[in-house]
């Protein structure tokens, strides 16, 4: 009860301000049809591509949502914060070297390190373990929690000695809840640690994802030498799931220099990352990334980063993103250090990252909805806290996802498009 009192408060606000701007589906030179399934009395979808690419506001200032009788629905603009990765929570790792004779089993010097626990189950020895004489490093185990409640893991990650350099290694990873049963959960996770041309590349993750056993068990995939590891981190799960971003590949991209690439993009989109995907295997390059909003403005930079794409033993070495801030920008240039070759005779494959505004609205009057857009006339000022006062709990329930969108046509208000 309480929740309804409220949205009705907050709807019968929005409405007092919608009728003092009386703006009209005529005031606008876009609309795109949305057909909600179901009954609900709030509807949420991503802004579409063409809605950035029609408004003439970089802030969406010139969008609007009517019903079918014409008049406007509450409506409001949100940039959700699950859309930034939350920050990692990282936990130390037990970790226990498999020393043991060349021809000894991993089976049997495991079951060696571990001894009957209060509970019944079983407990590794923390006592220090050495290497003796005529012993070899099989691997490692690690213990990835005690007694209490099994955590979300999202992955592994994995620190050696300062003496370990100058590799590519695949690694066999086993899981077992009693150090008796095991089973494979992965046998090409990759860890490496390079230098080229003064730059130092390391791959230190191992993506795991959902609840492993206990125990894990970490030997060469190929049964050579094991890395000597130092320590292991748990990378732990449960937070905010991050969105997936939209993406869009640059088509025309001009080689304007040496080194030098410019391009553009279709609209003022909310940026938060640039693509720089080598073509050429074996690419490796420093690289700057910049914008402008006009061609008479200065260029500002807005990222740098060392960009490549290597492939040592048969194994895949990329870092190929960029993070940007979106700033409303359409012009971009992109510059290699020329020290180190660039990328090589064929240019780089440019792809755009963005994460599209969520738009919720209230169904208010009969449907289809419209959601216009374009106007050199509009000056409004969109909100991002129209629903705040209600929880999430509250709003949910309320909420619909399901819309079919019709495609965008040019709506009666055409002179209200900006002249070029």
């Amino acid at each position: 009860m309480k929740s309804t009192i409220l949205l009705s408060l907050l709807l019968l606000s929005t409405l007092a301000v919608a009728d003092r701007t009386a703006l009209a589906p005529a005031d606008f030179a876009w609309g795109i049809r949305l057909h909600p399934s179901g009954e609900r009395p709030l509807y949420e979808l991503s802004v579409p591509l063409a809605v950035y690419q029609g408004v003439v506001r970089s802030d969406l200032g010139d969008l609007s949502l009517f019903n079918a009788q014409g008049s406007q629905v509450p409506h409001a603009l949100q940039r959700l914060s699950s859309q930034q990765p939350a920050e990692k929570q990282l936990r130390q790792v037990k970790l226990f070297p498999l020393f043991g004779p060349s021809e000894a089993t991993l089976q049997l010097i495991a079951m060696q390190m571990s001894q009957p626990a209060g509970d019944g189950q079983l407990a590794l020895y923390t006592r220090e373990i050495k290497q003796s004489q005529d012993e070899v490093l099989h691997g490692y185990l690690l213990q990835l929690w005690g007694d209490d409640e099994p955590p979300a893991v999202e992955g592994l990650i994995l620190q050696w000695a300062a003496g370990e350099r100058g590799f590519v290694q695949r690694l066999r990873l086993e899981q077992s809840d009693d150090l008796s049963h095991w089973s494979l959960l992965s046998d090409s996770a990759v860890i490496a640690d390079l230098q080229h041309n003064g730059e130092r590349l390391q791959r230190q993750r191992i993506p795991l994802g959902g609840q492993p056993a206990r125990y894990l068990r970490l030997t060469p995939a190929d049964q050579g030498r094991p890395i000597r590891l130092s320590g292991v981190q748990l990378e732990l799960g449960g937070a905010p799931p991050v969105i997936e971003p939209e993406s869009m590949v640059i088509a025309d991209l001009q080689r304007v220099a040496a080194g030098e690439y410019r391009f553009q993009i279709p609209a003022s989109l909310p940026l938060s990352g640039v693509e720089i995907l080598p073509q050429e295997p074996n690419s490796l390059a420093w690289v700057w990334l910049s914008s402008r909003a006009g061609p008479k403005q200065a260029w500002r930079r807005r990222a740098a980063g060392l960009i490549y794409r290597l492939r040592s033993e048969g194994e895949p070495i990329v870092q190929t993103r960029l993070a940007v801030k979106s700033n409303g920008d359409r012009d971009w240039r992109l510059q290699l250090d020329p020290s180190g070759g660039g990328f090589g005779a064929t240019p780089p494959r440019i792809v755009l990252r963005w994460n599209p505004h969520r738009l919720r609205f209230a169904a208010r009057g009969a449907g289809p909805f419209l959601l216009a857009y374009g106007s050199v006339r509009v000056r409004t000022q969109q909100s991002s806290g129209l629903w705040q006062e209600l929880t999430s709990g509250q709003q949910e329930p309320l909420i619909g996802r399901q819309l079919r969108l019709g495609v965008p046509n040019p709506w009666r208000g055409r002179r209200y498009w900006p002249r070029h």
